[in-house]
């Protein structure tokens, strides 16, 4: 089996890059070929490689960009045998957004098609079939590029500014044809790239987790003031909740005005403050003052609340106590105590397998978290 291997460049490649041709030369087990093409501009260059691709009877291409090192051998994923494989690249984003709300700052380019644009893919292990991905490091089989004309190009508005990448484009294109995208998380790049250092401090800085060590302003008093003020919310993840407890005798930890609660079959609330229950009996909802769960329960939801104790891990050993079927939700990576001093931590999918037990199963939902456990 032949294979073409590129690393297309302006006149620079990463050492990295070299190290990693060097291995790749030594592979036996296909039979490689190695360009060093200076085309210019990318696009231009990627189908360039491509014609000679095709021209030359190679099997599989190996497109490896300057400053996108693979950490291990591409090659092992042939066996595969897959139309396109994309190796896992991260990539810097900050936004005035991202930013605001102490979301980490680098993302892995694996994505999925979402209403509205793209999602970074969920489960980050092994193997993943996703809809799209950059293409600095990627894996093409002969098959698709013989059906693809003109793989790489973007696509431009009226006004001459670029509304789709051709990393994505060819992805969509490729998808259209019947081909599937995978990519493999064990198999993850190197990205190279000039960053501005007081960004970077910005990024970090706005999700600094020292302000934990100042008091929890999370107190009754606190409480009591704050749901005099707050209006109605309806957070994107509710309909979810309300799906898995329907017919069910359920109690609302922290529920606040009751938002939740006025969607659920069999609620019942516990707050620490005063003025929430005051709120959900005003509406002919039922519940009490109170800090720690209580009586039997077919679940116990806890929405917005983890994230203020300083206590969350006891707290979930508490719940479990009182039912079998815990639901909760808390913000996803993002908003630490720098930017919301309400807030105790971060929570990200690791934590909360450290921190809950029986779990099985989290979904992200909007900038949320959901998570069910049931034992």
């Amino acid at each position: 089996m032949r294979v073409l291997i590129s690393i297309p460049n302006t006149g620079w490649i990463s050492k990295h890059c070299v190290f990693s041709l060097l291995k790749l030369q030594q592979d036996k087990r296909y039979l490689t070929t190695i360009i060093l093409p200076t085309h210019s501009p990318i696009d231009n260059n990627r189908n360039l490689i491509i014609i000679d691709f095709l021209k030359g009877g190679f099997d599989y291409l190996l497109i490896i960009d300057a400053d996108n090192p693979p950490t291990k051998n591409p090659l092992d994923l042939i066996e595969y045998d897959k139309d396109v494989m994309i190796f896992p690249t991260p990539q810097w984003h900050l936004t005035k957004g991202a930013l605001a709300r102490g979301q980490y700052p680098i993302y892995w380019n694996c994505m999925d098609k979402v209403k509205g644009g793209w999602r970074e893919h969920n489960k980050k292990e092994g193997l993943q079939e996703i809809d799209a991905g950059g293409t600095g490091c990627i894996l093409i089989a002969r098959r698709v590029l013989t059906k693809i004309k003109k793989p790489f190009e973007r696509v431009w508005t009226e006004d001459g500014v670029v509304e789709k990448g051709s990393d994505f484009y060819f992805c969509e294109k490729a998808k259209e044809e019947g081909f599937k995208i995978f990519c493999h998380y064990d198999y993850p790049c190197m990205h190279f790239k000039e960053q501005e250092l007081t960004e970077v401090i910005k990024a970090f800085g706005a999700r600094d987790i020292s302000a934990t060590a100042q008091p929890n302003i999370n107190t009754k008093e606190y409480w009591d003031k704050e749901w005099s003020k707050r209006k109605k919310r309806v957070y994107p993840y509710y309909k979810k909740i309300v799906s898995l407890t329907k017919d069910k005798k359920v109690l609302d930890f922290g529920c606040g005005r009751g938002d939740l609660m006025a969607l659920l079959d069999n609620p019942y609330g516990i707050d620490i403050s005063k003025k929430a229950i005051e709120i959900i009996q005003d509406q002919g909802m039922e519940g009490e003052v109170g800090s720690k769960p209580k009586g039997k329960w077919d679940a116990i939801v806890c929405t917005e609340v983890l994230e203020h104790l300083d206590n969350d891990k006891e707290m979930i050993e508490k719940f479990f106590k009182h039912t079998n079927t815990l639901i909760y939700a808390v913000p996803n990576n993002c908003l630490p105590p720098s930017v919301e001093p309400e807030h105790r931590r971060i929570y990200t999918k690791k934590y909360i397998k450290q921190i809950t037990p029986n779990l099985k199963q989290i979904w992200e939902i909007g900038n949320y978290l959901l998570v069910l456990a049931h034992k």
